[in-house]
């Protein structure tokens, strides 16, 4: 370890290949190296398929002078998990619970399953009812519903980060826009 920093391994969805810095949402991770970088926080972005319990080590992503340099370290004490979506993620469930079981690794991220277990839970807190958008699930008869009392919706997919999949409908005199 460099200079008694501390690791936080970023286990993330690559679109490829995990021996190339494929990982979706880089420019997030890039801005967490930096700000890692002032923290004393060493930043490793990792895809689960690289993770070798025998030698407790993975094989990750660290940027170095602007570039995603290809780096093996022994498992980090921190590992945020943004490997929670899709359906991709049964396929690595075991090694993604080893990851979570493990003593000596402290796992942030893990729980909530998608916006829908989120909003149920933000609902609970009387400080927060007030700052909540009405929301409910999807179904299209609510959709014109919903169309005809407010002029517009916002439908969010259940997972997902950043904006991405989020639409916004309102109504035009003929049709949807």
């Amino acid at each position: 370890m460099r200079n008694q920093e501390k690791t936080l391994g970023i286990m993330a969805i690559f679109k490829g290949s995990p021996n190339q810095p494929t990982f979706r949402e880089k420019s997030y991770y890039t801005t967490l190296t930096r700000i890692g970088s002032k923290l004393g926080i060493r930043i490793v972005v990792f895809s689960p398929r690289q993770v070798d319990f025998t030698s407790r080590t993975i094989i990750g992503f660290e940027l170095i002078e602007q570039i995603w340099k290809r780096i093996e370290i022994p498992f980090p004490q921190l590992i945020y998990d943004r490997y929670f979506m899709g359906p991709h993620v049964a396929k690595y469930r075991p090694i993604i619970e080893r990851l979570q079981n493990d003593p000596k690794i402290t796992f942030l991220g893990r729980g909530l399953s998608g916006k829908w277990q989120v909003y149920n839970m933000l609902i609970k807190s009387n400080d927060l009812q007030k700052w909540l958008p009405q929301t409910q699930l999807f179904n299209p008869t609510l959709l014109e519903t919903s169309l005809a009392e407010q002029g517009a919706v916002i439908i969010k997919p259940m997972a997902g980060t950043h904006g991405s999949g989020v639409i916004r409908i309102s109504s035009v005199k003929k049709g949807m826009n």
